[in-house]
């Protein structure tokens, strides 16, 4: 493992400053319904142009639940972004974080 400190560029130093100034509980110590709304003020927080996307819904089969619904976001080029990864996500957050790629 490399000793050294990293260096984030300024915008992401800045972004980091001010999730920290925030006082806000970490999503892992809410409820999920409150980690989800937590989640929809953050991006009404930082609007911007949505890029045009491809989406496919899913549900794929999985584990003691027995299904897992996620929705995959294809723009112009062929790139991939899942917004399934996290517990509290769901398919509407996934719009905002991916739809810019």
């Amino acid at each position: 493992m490399n000793p050294e400190t990293p260096v984030l560029d300024s915008k992401t130093q800045w972004f980091l400053k001010f999730l920290k100034e925030q006082n806000r509980p970490e999503i892992f110590d809410v409820p999920v319904e409150t980690a989800r709304q937590m989640q929809i003020t953050a991006q009404a927080m930082f609007p911007g142009a949505k890029l045009p996307v491809d989406l496919e819904d899913r549900t794929i089969p999985v584990g003691p639940r027995g299904k897992l619904d996620l929705r995959i976001f294809r723009p112009a080029g062929g790139a991939f972004c899942s917004s399934g990864s996290n517990v509290f996500s769901w398919r509407r957050l996934g719009i905002g974080q991916c739809g810019n790629l």
